[in-house]
């Protein structure tokens, strides 16, 4: 989960404003825990900078320095003294990403376990590492939203990139007053299909937080625990995740 602190407001909405004195400052894009997270949607307060720190980046990731040789554009080969080194990201030993598969028949569902046991591997990333799969049971779920008290009014929260046909998003039927928004993530890709590029998209940011008026949920479906991207098949592969909190 993510959480940014750049602030847009739209076209009749009300500007954002800092409770506490002294200088606002803007804190590092970072990925926080559950109970951190829950935290931050039900109270509205978010971890100290020390242990948003903690909770960087860097506990899911670490850097991989790799030295290279530089090739003769004329004969394809090794050039002396063409020596470079590039970095790159991996994901740590114990870590772990998710994939939560529906079938219709419990036939299906043992086909797939079947499965598992003949190849517990699988390639994952640009370069094929070898990673090894794990069938759960249980699939993980968000925790109930909160119930907003006399006093609080409901929040959208965007924990994964939302993409909408306009690269940007406005709640439809509800009642936006201020909004939280950092720059737009850029989103392409490589098509092995047709072999060519795919579109660039850009996607509202994970953390985008919105603020609505009263409940701002009158007459409309909770949007807790769903994606709300604009393409079904987006929302469908994750993008747009949404949680809702109190304000």
């Amino acid at each position: 989960m993510k959480v940014m602190a750049n602030q847009k407001v739209g076209a009749g909405g009300i500007p954002l404003v800092s409770t506490t004195e002294g200088f606002w400052k803007e804190l590092p894009p970072t990925y926080l825990g559950e109970a951190a997270l829950e935290t931050y949607l039900n109270e509205g307060v978010l971890p100290s900078p020390d242990e948003l720190d903690q909770s960087a980046t860097a506990e899911f990731f670490e850097p991989e320095p790799r030295v290279g040789v530089g090739l003769s554009p004329a004969t394809l080969t090794s050039e002396e003294g063409l020596l470079y080194t590039s970095t790159f990201l991996r994901l740590k030993p114990g870590t772990a990403l998710e994939c939560d598969l529906e079938f219709p028949s419990e036939a299906e569902t043992e086909t797939l376990r079947a499965y598992h046991v003949q190849r517990p591997w699988l390639k994952l990333g640009g370069e094929g590492k070898v990673a090894r799969i794990e069938v759960c049971d249980k699939p993980w779920a968000p925790w109930p939203p909160p119930n907003p008290g006399a006093h609080q009014r409901a929040l959208l929260y965007l924990a994964t990139p939302g993409l909408f046909r306009q690269g940007r998003w406005k709640p439809k039927n509800l009642r936006p007053v201020a909004g939280a928004v950092g720059s737009p993530t850029v989103v392409s890709g490589w098509d092995l299909a047709t072999n060519a590029p795919m579109r660039t998209r850009y996607a509202v940011p994970a953390g985008a937080v919105y603020f609505l008026d009263g409940d701002g949920l009158n007459g409309v479906p909770d949007p807790h625990g769903t994606c709300l991207s604009d393409d079904p098949a987006d929302a469908a592969s994750g993008w747009g995740y949404c949680l809702r909190g109190a304000w």
